[in-house]
């Protein structure tokens, strides 16, 4: 037990909990568990109740500059997926999901995941790096939607920062609360990745 949780990067009490169904496995376990034993993560699926899910709809993308006049799709192409659980309680508060385009946020957000994507709390309210959803508007009226992760120092001054693999994405930018240029939109809470279960 103590080598498989060192290779999903757990203590040997959380693997125990996911062995037994009590807490949820995420698409990372799984990748790792099937590859540790062998055998296909279907199989996982079917032998136990490793994961639990819930659906959520895509309805837009993060991509670092993409200008558009409406960030969200038309609905013809909106897409259902399943997600683990989220973290947080009060679903309610849930937004939709966002496909990531760009590699922004590569070295967290592989492209082609799926963000879970809660309504953001007032920026007070939400902890230092935390991924956040951000919408900047240009003085055409164009937008954009990325994710960052927000960063304060102790000053207080807010800065919102790229998490990417690629030098051209490496520029942060300090976030001011209440400009409408910059507004931070909602808080990623889960990630998803389409695998192939076969």
């Amino acid at each position: 037990m103590r080598v498989v949780s060192g290779k999903l990067g757990i203590s040997e009490a959380h693997l125990s909990r996911i062995e037994t169904g009590i807490a949820p496995a995420n698409v990372f376990h799984l990748q790792t568990l099937a590859k540790i034993y062998e055998v296909p993560i279907h199989s996982l699926l079917e032998a136990t109740n490793l994961i639990t899910t819930s659906a959520i709809t895509v309805q837009g993308s993060v991509a670092l500059g993409r200008l558009v006049t409406d960030p969200m799709w038309p609905q013809e192409r909106w897409y259902t997926i399943q997600m683990p659980p989220s973290i947080e309680e009060d679903h309610t508060q849930r937004l939709y999901g966002f496909q990531v385009d760009t590699g922004d946020m590569d070295a967290v957000f592989p492209i082609g995941s799926v963000l879970d994507v809660f309504v953001a709390p007032p920026v007070d309210l939400i902890p230092d790096h935390k991924a956040v959803i951000v919408l900047r508007t240009n003085p055409q009226g164009l937008q954009e939607v990325i994710c960052r992760e927000l960063r304060r120092e102790d000053d207080g001054t807010m800065w919102l920062w790229p998490r990417s693999k690629n030098p051209r994405y490496q520029e942060p930018f300090i976030y001011r609360d209440g400009s409408n240029e910059v507004r931070i939109i909602g808080t990623v809470n889960g990630l998803a990745q389409k695998i192939d279960l076969i």
